[in-house]
């Protein structure tokens, strides 16, 4: 017992002396006291601008930034592992009024933010942490614009045909963003914290202003829990005389204690706008908590013109992540190198303003595709698929193309969905298919030339469900072989269509064992009777369903063969 009580008594007094040694740093434009050991308390009060170099001590016990302080704290530390490299508060941070930054890079990621606290961080509505043009100069880093009135890219595409290319990483962005045409990219933050965030005031990484705007930066928040209705942001730059802007920059909010982003604004929008036609593309936002993780791709756009694309970096694989969102005209690109693996439960979601995938490389799906708001979301295909569960196709169209793969999985096309087949040759290899209420298989429109066909080969069961269409009508031919002579008269495949005259028909083709060929149209029509081949394995539930051709207006003459 002696013992214990000794071991209490000597901590105590080890806690009295450390609180008695602990001094209170002021800044008021100069030090009361310069800060040199761990246990400081700071306050900055009043006076000029403040740098924090690794002259100062890389800890201490708090900090705050008073009401009255409404210049720039600029902290020097950099990416290297040695050196300042990270600055550490042991209790709380409290920023009411100024700001924080770090400082300015030019030809490579030199400087960034990177701050822990132990305890909470506060940054009050005057407060703000700013990384905005302080990343990679013009035509600089490697998503550098490399045409003049071109933006630079990061998380997103810059704008203009010369617009930067993306890179770095969505789960943990570190990287600041490239230089547009005459412009600079976003810096970079990164802020780990113990306690509770709360963010009343602003934490951005812009892009700055040019001919073609620079690519946001990167924000990086690991926090227990987070409050406020505040924002963050890592935008593209604006435009100057019209142009067009720099992509999104990339921004990470991981809560390690909670599932609530309180009313914090969290964003990596483009700037859009400029006189060209393809407007930068967003940049990527992750929003992790303990049981999901979302990736929202937002091009905060509503006129479409968001031609550039929020791109898997080449050699990189998209996975991990629980939800992907891609809305107001947002654009997600696989390319050739790249994967999207979409891990069960993933969902996908869209919205009703044409948000798209184009796969070029390799798009793996765990279970289901699903979409907001009845909405647009389009993925267009002309990779490799592995489906190695069930996919679920509902309330968008899936645009299937010439090289795609589907290996031994179940697809279901549900209400409002639609699949349809882009490219002559591109066949579906499928386990299963449904087609359930609302939902629609097909091919894509013919028009002069037979391009499109609808090729499905089923190992185990074809299920039509009532009101579910495998449907092909009005996508044939507007020309062909079958083309009749007369303005009034019908098209011809298996059988002559009706004539104004006689003679005005077209001639009947192709073979009635296989058949494979489109119909012609009349000359001011599309074609009503289109191909399609299923070829099923044993026992299929119900045999496949296909619209017929609407009647016709005379009826038709039957050529011998």
């Amino acid at each position: 017992m002696n013992r214990l009580r000794q071991t209490v008594l000597l901590i105590i007094g080890f806690l009295l002396v450390r609180m008695a040694t602990a001094t209170t740093c002021t800044w008021t434009g100069n030090w009361s006291t310069p800060p040199s050991a761990n246990d400081d308390v700071i306050i900055v009060q009043s006076g000029g601008n403040l740098t924090w170099s690794n002259e100062l001590s890389a800890t201490v016990a708090s900090w705050t930034q008073e009401n009255s302080y409404t210049n720039t704290v600029t902290f020097d530390t950099v990416y290297t592992d040695s050196g300042f490299t990270n600055f550490t508060i042991t209790g709380d941070c409290v920023i009411s009024n100024g700001t924080w930054t770090h400082k300015d890079n030019s030809t490579g990621n030199v400087y960034r933010l990177h701050v822990t606290v132990e305890g909470s961080l506060t940054i009050e509505s005057n407060g703000t942490i700013n990384a905005d043009a302080i990343g990679y100069d013009s035509y600089l880093g490697p998503g550098k614009a490399t045409a003049v009135a071109s933006g630079g890219g990061y998380g997103g595409e810059g704008g203009c045909t010369g617009g930067g290319a993306t890179y770095g990483s969505i789960l943990i962005p570190v990287d600041c963003g490239s230089g547009g045409s005459g412009s600079t990219g976003g810096g970079a933050v990164y802020l780990v914290v113990t306690g509770t965030t709360t963010i009343n005031g602003v934490i951005r990484a812009d892009g700055g202003i040019g001919v073609g705007g620079g690519a946001g930066g990167s924000i990086y928040l690991r926090t227990g829990f987070l409050a406020g209705n505040g924002s963050i942001h890592a935008k593209g730059g604006p435009m100057s005389n019209g142009w067009t802007g720099g992509g999104g920059g990339r921004v990470t909010v991981d809560l390690t204690n909670s599932a609530s982003f309180g009313s914090v604004s969290i964003t990596a929008f483009p700037n859009v706008g400029g006189n060209h036609s393809r407007d930068g593309a967003p940049g990527t936002v992750l929003r992790v908590t303990p049981s999901s993780s979302e990736l929202r791709v937002d091009a905060n756009t509503s006129d479409g013109t968001t031609a550039a694309g929020t791109a898997v970096p080449t050699g990189q694989t998209w996975q991990g992540f629980t939800d992907l969102i891609v809305t107001n005209f947002g654009h997600v690109k696989i390319p050739a190198t790249s994967t999207l693996n979409i891990v069960s439960p993933t969902n996908i979601v869209g919205d009703n303003r044409s948000a798209m995938i184009t796969v070029s490389g390799n798009l793996t799906f765990g279970q289901t595709i699903t979409n907001l708001n009845g909405g647009n979301l389009t993925i267009v295909d002309d990779g490799v698929i592995n489906l190695s569960n069930k996919l679920t196709v509902a309330n968008c169209t899936y645009k299937v193309s010439t090289s795609t793969e589907i290996d031994g999985g179940d697809l279901v096309v549900a209400t409002n969905a639609t699949v349809s087949l882009m490219k002559i040759g591109a066949g579906l290899s499928l386990n299963s298919l449904t087609v359930r209420g609302g939902g629609t298989v097909t091919h894509e429109p013919n028009t002069t030339i037979e391009q499109y066909k609808l090729d499905l080969t089923i190992t185990n069961s074809l299920t039509v469900e009532a009101n579910g269409r495998i449907d092909v009508g009005g996508r044939g031919l507007t020309t062909g072989l079958g083309k009749p002579s007369s303005t009034y008269s019908g098209g011809c495949y298996g059988g002559v269509g009706g004539a104004d005259t006689e003679g005005d028909a077209g001639n009947t083709y192709g073979s009635i064992t296989n058949p494979v060929s489109s119909s012609a149209a009349v000359p001011r029509d599309r074609a009503q009777a289109p191909f399609f081949f299923v070829s099923t394995g044993p026992s299929p539930t119900t045999e496949p369903f296909l619209l017929p051709p609407p009647a016709a207006t005379t009826a038709p003459d039957l050529v011998a063969l």
